[in-house]
């Protein structure tokens, strides 16, 4: 009897120890790694899409038991149609409940992306932590080719030690115009996330400008320990690059559940990197990532205080007041909620449900955006107004636009300032003439575009004025000079 029980005792060590190396399998004190793999999501019959199936019979449960562990699971179709999809995921404690990756209105670069070609369908991806397999629901119509994306990430923390700080927002330290003497946050930079180069951008990085910030949720779980942060974001990186085919990861920085802050996309966190995280607005905003799930779950105090550290540091560097609402043009796209080319007003912090249809970046985190607004400490410098007046008027044998305006600070005259005439692109704003305020502040430029575009006048500011720039204004059609030759006819 004791011999049975001493047996019986030891194998339920042996299966406790398993147990706790399967939990652990992804884990340990190495520098975090990646590797991803796809598979089909079986249902497929000749002639027949899988969401035309799938919606006759949505109560079906798919089990897909991929032969490699893994940490995050996300899906990809083509089609017009998008599929509902809920998946369970199998770890060390058992099944996990049912989750709903998110699959409309989700981030995205903007339609005319030089840096995001060749984006496929995709949903947002869940983090399971270490997971053997998943059960898959899915119904919906018009769409085929559904495959599940899975990413295993090993490793662990990156060393406190190895944390940087990006340095202040200061005058001439390279960011976007910084003026603002605004201490920057300690950023743990992506060659310590991801010392082994796996999540490498395919292309160079875009440079717009940054006129507001939009703050999201990443829609995965909240319970992953502080060791695996940094494999998280590693996991999103892959996903985004190598499932949803983006040049890079959509965020441009991330911050965790313990209040640390992660490099996102690359090319510089105090530059205005376009990301592809708020489809028809990437090149007027920044987007900063909390990691987790706030529908229902309140952010911790930790994570709120390094995001108002962030937007400090984010909104200095750009120049932009806390105080006032900021215009951003919208450039399209499928979940955007505004048209093409129609101005969009914003807070300098915005929620991504603001400008795409989503319900990021979770009830609970959005509500205490305008809380965290009023936190952010505001300028130091004078406040300076610009105006801008467009007309038409004659041009050799043609016409051309004059653009004459008046800049102010404090209710006086803004002598000898320098004015660039800026009109909206494909690419964002472009300048495309610049001229000096007078005495009396005044600037005047005289252009002949060669299309009606959106136009304003933009100050970088200095270590006295603020950056400002004026409302915009919509360029008059003109008659274009006819060539001699044409003349002569």
């Amino acid at each position: 009897m004791r011999i049975c029980l001493a047996v019986l005792t030891a194998s339920v060590l042996l299966l406790a120890l398993a147990a706790t190396a399967g939990a652990g399998a992804h884990t340990g004190s190495g520098a975090p790694d990646a590797r991803d793999f796809s598979v089909a999501v079986p249902g497929e019959q000749r002639g027949a899409r899988l969401g035309e199936r799938a919606a006759s019979a949505s109560s079906r449960t798919i089990t897909i038991a991929p032969r490699r562990s893994f940490d995050l699971v996300g899906f990809r179709w083509r089609g017009s149609g998008t599929p509902k999809i809920m998946i369970q995921s199998e770890g060390p404690r058992g099944w996990s409940v049912w989750e709903e990756p998110e699959v409309s209105g989700i981030d995205g670069p903007d339609p005319d992306s030089r840096v995001d070609r060749g984006a496929v369908k995709s949903s947002e991806p869940v983090w399971t932590g270490y997971s053997r397999r998943i059960r898959v629901k899915v119904s919906g119509r018009g769409f085929s080719a559904l495959r599940a994306h899975f990413v295993r990430v090993t490793g662990s923390a990156v060393p406190r030690s190895v944390r940087t700080s990006a340095g202040a927002a200061t005058p001439g330290s390279g960011g976007e115009g910084n003026r603002a003497n605004v201490e920057a946050p300690a950023i743990v930079r992506r060659k310590q996330w991801d010392p082994r180069n796996r999540c490498r951008p395919k292309g160079r990085p875009a440079l717009g400008e940054v006129l507001s910030t939009v703050v999201h949720h990443t829609v995965s779980t909240n319970s992953y320990s502080r060791a695996r942060s940094a494999s998280v974001v590693l996991g999103i990186c892959r996903y985004h690059r190598y499932s949803r085919k983006w040049n890079d990861v959509g965020y441009n920085l991330l911050i965790d559940r313990y209040g640390t802050v992660f490099e996102g996309r690359a090319g510089g966190v105090d530059k205005a990197v376009i990301g592809a995280h708020a489809q028809g607005y990437n090149g007027q905003t920044t987007g900063i990532s909390l990691i987790g799930s706030f529908m229902s779950t309140s952010p911790p105090v930790a994570t709120l205080e390094s995001l108002r550290q962030v937007l400090q540091w984010k909104l200095a560097l750009a120049q932009v007041s806390r105080n006032e609402r900021v215009a951003l043009i919208s450039t399209g796209g499928s979940s955007n909620r505004h048209k093409n080319g129609s101005l969009v007003f914003v807070r300098p912090v915005a929620g991504h449900r603001d400008l795409d249809f989503t319900d990021c970046p979770g009830n609970n985190l959005y509500a205490r955006l305008n809380e965290i607004q009023s936190f952010l400490t505001g300028e130091a410098r004078t406040v300076a107004r610009l105006t801008a007046r467009l007309r038409r008027v004659r041009q050799g044998n043609g016409q051309a636009v004059q653009v004459t305006g008046r800049m102010t600070a404090a209710g006086e005259p803004a002598a000898n300032k320098p004015v660039a005439m800026e009109v909206f692109t494909r690419r964002g704003w472009k300048s495309i003439a610049e001229t000096t305020t007078d005495a009396a502040g005044i600037w005047r430029v005289v252009v002949a575009p060669r299309n009606r575009y959106y136009m304003r006048g933009h100050f970088a500011g200095d270590d006295a004025l603020r950056s400002v720039r004026s409302r915009w204004k919509y360029s008059p059609k003109i008659r274009r000079a006819k060539s001699p030759a044409a003349s002569r006819r």
